[in-house]
């Protein structure tokens, strides 16, 4: 074989070959043209673009490169300032599979040994949602209710792209079962929700008297019975009790009637009738009658003596007479504390005698 140097330009080149006896030979027009243009490169990405040139799924990078001269030797990058990788190829492709942020050099030499300038190119990649938790102001209580008004905070944060929106504090005052539902939002456009779940009655349970009457008076014997409802139309009722307070221990005087209700949130409610109880002739005869028909009253002649005396008192104090009225009241408390422990029991001369008083007060 045999080589020669060439210059630049349009060379002729003739080529004999000899046996000694004979030769041959070949003429050729060279020209050798210089090549001093570097090559250039152009890059391609593929993958699912969020917002702000983020992506939000793998990245495929392609780098390719074009050289009208010596023709493309090799494509040459770096990412993240690591080491330098070489394809001699004039294209290639990269994948990104990890969130992060990439910094990519790159560049291109032809055959001549023309280098281009570097590149550069930044892959920004987040493919996780944004995290959110909700955070109420204050535990409910033991029954899962709240009866003041409650604070639902989010919190939200993203390792990735970083948080665009996290939602504000939502403030609960309104009575019921209710849901609360924030989404944060990151840099990248993905989001994530939380709902959290709410229950506040702040209303008191309603309390409903029967029976009896606000201000009302009423003869011992023809007291109505007392009764009540109650209701709570959300968190219903947990507890309620009734009591009476007041007059003396035989019924009379003035009686108050309360009711105490508490509700599943706490809430309470107390609701009260006052009203009085006397004695009248006609009630007291009433009660004697009773009291015979429980054996309380053993003697009949005793009976008729009590009921014929009271009967008497009222006429009186029909005719306006109120000292003989009171007389005749006297004559019974003294035939009751006569027969007291024997034909009357105890307990009911005492309480006899207590409306007799009652009747001869009120006159």
């Amino acid at each position: 074989s045999v080589s020669a140097f060439v210059p630049l330009g349009i060379t002729t080149i003739t080529l004999k070959v000899s046996n000694g006896t004979s030769y041959a030979a070949d003429t050729v027009t060279v020209s050798v043209i210089p090549d001093t243009t570097p090559p250039s490169s152009s890059r391609g990405t593929s993958g699912t673009i969020g917002r702000n040139n983020w992506f939000t799924s793998n990245v495929t990078l392609n780098l390719s490169a074009t050289d009208s001269g010596s023709g493309v030797q090799s494509i040459h990058y770096i990412v993240n300032g690591g080491g330098e990788t070489i394809i001699y190829s004039s294209s290639t492709t990269h994948g990104f599979t990890l969130n992060g942020v990439y910094s990519i050099l790159y560049f291109a030499v032809d055959n001549a040994g023309n280098r281009e300038a570097p590149r550069s190119l930044s892959i920004r990649i987040d493919k996780t949602a944004p995290m959110i938790t909700a955070t109420l102001s204050s535990q409910p209580n033991a029954n899962g209710w709240y009866n003041s008004d409650v604070t639902v905070a989010f919190s939200c944060s993203d390792s990735g792209s970083g948080i665009a929106q996290c939602p504000a504090p939502v403030s609960v005052s309104q009575d019921g079962k209710q849901t609360i539902s924030g989404t944060a939002t990151d840099n990248a456009g993905l989001s994530a929700s939380v709902s959290q779940t709410v229950n506040v009655d702040k209303t008191p349970p309603a309390i409903t008297i029967s029976g009896v009457k606000e201000g009302a008076t009423y003869v011992l014997g023809l007291v109505p019975q007392a009764a009540y409802s109650v209701s709570d139309q959300l968190s219903g009722v947990s507890s309620n009790v009734d009591s009476k307070s007041g007059g003396d221990s035989y019924g009379f005087g003035t009686i108050t009637y309360t009711v105490n209700a508490e509700d599943h949130a706490g809430n309470k409610s107390v609701s009260s009738v006052t009203y009085n109880v006397i004695a009248t002739t006609q009630s007291t005869t009433a009660l004697i009658e009773q009291m015979a028909a429980s054996g309380g009253i053993t003697n009949g002649g005793i009976v008729n003596s009590l009921i014929s005396g009271l009967v008497n008192a009222q006429a009186a104090y029909n005719r306006m007479n109120g000292t003989a009225g009171d007389n005749k009241l006297t004559a019974i408390i003294n035939l009751i504390n006569a027969q007291n422990g024997k034909d009357i029991s105890a307990p009911d001369a005492a309480m006899l005698k207590q409306a007799l008083t009652i009747i001869t007060n009120s006159q």
